[in-house]
This record gives C-alpha cells, structure tokens and sequence, in this order.
C-alpha cells in the first residue's frame, strides 16, 4: 500500500492563543491560517485544497464549503469540509493527506475551528445527539456516557485507587506550566491532596480544561517540501465503531470480540494503519500526544497503542512512564487536562503541532532528547473515531 503513496510532509502549523477573542468564529478561524502562510513565505492561492473539521451543533451556519472558500480566499480551490466532532481535525487532516499522496494535488491545508456563535446545545445532552436512536432514548447524555466508561474502567482494574489517576494529572499540569499555549500556564500546580480529592474538587484537577481553539496544518509533497525548513514527514490512520454504547461489549467484528467498553479497539486499527504506512514500528515512537479529558481516557488509549496490557498503563504512570525523562513521554503540551480541550477545535491540530516543535528541538523546558518519530491522537463522539499521526523527523 505504501509504495504506491507519494511521501506526505508538513511544513507548518499555527494556533489561536488560550484565550479566546471576543469575535466571531470567521475571523478567529482566518487568523492562525493567515499568520501560518505569512510564516511560510507563502499566498491564499498557493493553496490548492482546504479541508475543514467543525462541529456542525456549535454554530448557526450551513453549507461550511463556500464560507470557508471566502474566509480563507480559497475560491479557486476545492474546500471539503467534515463534522466528527473532537476528531474533526484529525478527518480533515486525514483528507488531505490522502489527497495529496495520491498526486492529484501538491499543497493543501488542514483547518479546525471551534468557536461557538449564538448558541451551544451540548450536543449530547439532548436529542441532538449521535446516537438518539438509542442511547439517549435510555436516558443517557454525553456526561453520563464518558462517567460510565470511566468508572468502569477504575472499578475494573483501580477499584478505589486514585494513585495512578493522580500521577497522569500531575504529569499533565508539569507539562502545561512550562507550555506558554496552555490554559494553566503560569497557574499554581495543584497539591497531592487536591489531585486524590474525591469530590468535585479533586475531579476538576483531573479533568480536562476547556478552550475555543481554531488551528491550521499546512501539508505538501515531498518534492515542493524540500522549498522549506525542517519538513516532518506524516502518515496518518483513521478507525470508526459504532456511537452506540451497548456495541461496546462484545463487538461483532471478529477482531474485537473480546472487547468491552473500557477497550477502544477504533485507536488500535487507526494506529496500526499509520505505523504501516509511515513503516515504523511502536518502538520507534519517542513522544505520544493522547487524547485525555480524564487519566482513564489517558490509559485506555496507551494501551490501544500496545503500549502494555489492559488495565496496567496505571502502574507505568506511577513509575514515570510518562514523564520527560520516561520510556514514553506523554502530552508534553499539557493534554486535555493541562493544554485545553476544544473539541475539534484543536484536539488533533494542536497535538501535531506540539510534535512539530519537538521534533524541531524548540520545546524549551519540555523537550524530549533527540526525538525522531511522534505520535498524534484524537477520538470524537464517544470514543467512535479515532484518529492516529505519525510524524517524523524530515530532511
């Protein structure tokens, strides 16, 4: 499959600042694609393809493709846009990268925005949801979803132990007070006694940081590549299940049988995908950059990776698994938890972003040592796609 894909590279990307602007969701998506082109000598017509991720519940407006071609002068070019919720950048991502290895195309941008106008229904907590068939019709909202998952996976393999949970927190508020991008730069780490608090205290410190957040991944062939500094090299895999949460248990392809809910077999498949087309193997990774609005959701993905068995990513975290100095540093922009979570805003963006710099060596007090290759993931609605990048160091 591989040898019939021209090389993908990234050769830039830009972000929005942790605090939000008082403006609308266009402006605020224009600004870090604009300063991105500036950065890299380049014009709105250069870009031949546009792919934008958004969440069609969070904003008043229909038919994203031709308002988007005039947000970002792409009226020349095909603009595509996707709706997969936290997992929205990583789809559109995911398109471009397929468009360009196939050769139709040699330039093209990756856009996610999120940045509610006039209205925001959490989407789940209503019949708006991606499984009103059933799931809410059992009464159960987004919330109540992610609280089931979670707490099935402590009582599974924790029981009442909030040690490990603890451990991923603070390894994700270290990284975060040395990120200038991150919500909780410059804020007081939290004590041990606030970070193993039961109440709702103590599950605020383990629980991910809101943020809007609009970013953009500029990607080329790897001949027009070679006009820029310190291309990475990108491959990427996407994986779906099905959003309903009873097809959790038991899974009926053969290759998940023997799944339950505390599984997310979509990561392993979209992560096996990029490794082989990126021809590397889950030793080779040097830094991961995982999806966590809680250390559950931390765990659970690792240990989709391979990264070891079920249930036992607690224990690595306790050893410092995760730490600069570890096996397998871990959201050093901050995760979810420390970084911000803004839904398809940036939950994939951002972590390609974060891998960038450290794969440039400009990670300040947060680099890891010589890393070659990095790993990007992002999952949305309801753990039901999951996205996975890996990113290499260029020439």
């Amino acid at each position: 499959m591989k040898k019939n894909r021209r090389n993908v590279m990234l050769i830039g990307g830009a972000m929005t600042k942790p605090i939000p602007k008082d403006i609308g969701y266009r402006p605020y998506t224009a600004e870090p694609f604009f300063q991105c082109l500036d950065s890299l000598g380049l014009k709105p017509k250069d870009i031949e393809i546009f792919s934008v991720g958004y969440n069609e519940r969070t904003h008043p407006d229909a038919a994203i493709s031709p308002i988007f071609a005039d947000i970002l002068s792409g009226l020349n070019a095909p603009v595509i846009p996707v709706s997969t919720a936290c997992a929205g950048g990583g789809t559109a991502s995911f398109n471009i990268y397929n468009y360009i290895a196939s050769g139709r195309f040699d330039l093209g941008a990756s856009v996610s925005f999120s940045k509610p106008d006039v209205f925001y229904p959490m989407e789940t907590a209503n019949s708006m949801g991606n499984f009103t068939d059933v799931d809410h019709a059992l009464g159960l909202t987004h919330f109540q979803y992610s609280y089931l998952r979670e707490n099935y996976y402590q009582e599974k393999h924790f029981q009442d132990d909030l040690k490990p949970a603890a451990q991923w927190a603070w390894q994700d508020h270290w990284y975060s007070r040395r990120n200038p991008e991150a919500v909780l730069y410059g804020r007081p780490m939290p004590t041990e006694e606030q970070l193993m608090d039961r109440g709702i205290g103590g599950i605020r410190q383990r629980s991910a940081a809101g943020r809007s957040q609009a970013c953009v991944l500029i990607f080329a062939s790897e001949d027009v590549a070679r006009n820029y500094s310190q291309p990475i090299y990108f491959d990427v895999g996407l994986a779906n299940r099905s959003a309903y949460m009873g097809a959790h248990f038991h899974y009926p392809h053969p290759d998940h049988r023997e799944c339950d809910i505390s599984h997310q077999p979509g990561t392993k498949v979209a992560a096996r995908m990029a490794m082989r087309f990126a021809e590397i193997e889950l030793e080779d990774i040097d830094i991961f950059q995982i999806h966590d609005l809680t250390p559950y959701d931390g765990f659970m993905q690792m240990e989709a990776l391979g990264i070891t068995k079920p249930g036992e990513m607690g224990n690595l975290t306790l050893e410092g698994a995760t730490a600069l100095d570890g096996p397998y540093p871990t959201n050093t922009d901050g995760g979810a938890i420390g970084f911000g979570h803004s839904s398809v805003g940036g939950d994939f963006h951002s972590k390609v972003i974060e891998n960038m710099k450290q794969l440039r060596g400009q990670g300040g007090e947060r680099q890891v040592e010589n890393p070659k290759v990095a790993l990007a993931h992002a999952y949305g609605t309801h753990q039901s796609i999951d996205v996975v990048g890996i990113m290499r160091r260029g020439f």
